[in-house]
């Protein structure tokens, strides 16, 4: 999400705001995203395709990802517990 707003609207409202969002989202594969996307400037593209790989098992073998399944499935709000 991308948003242009004044220094004094981001620091009262969208901090905030983003933060609660992030937070109720499953951190640990947020977590996976940045290191991916960290590890990219200094690898080449099957390099970071493997460690892609490797992340989705390691993201998909967690309470987290079976949440997101399960409230999908049952149309329901997730909880996310951080993994």
């Amino acid at each position: 999400m991308n948003k242009v707003v004044s220094i004094n609207a981001l620091l009262k409202k969208y901090t905030e705001v983003t933060a609660k969002q992030f937070a109720s989202r499953p951190t640990y594969a947020i977590g996976l995203i940045k290191q991916l996307l960290r590890n990219s400037f200094e690898s080449d593209l099957n390099t970071i395709l493997e460690k892609e790989s490797e992340f989705q098992q390691r993201a998909g073998d967690t309470n987290d990802f079976r949440e997101g399944i399960n409230s999908f499935l049952e149309k329901r709000k997730p909880e996310f517990k951080g993994y």
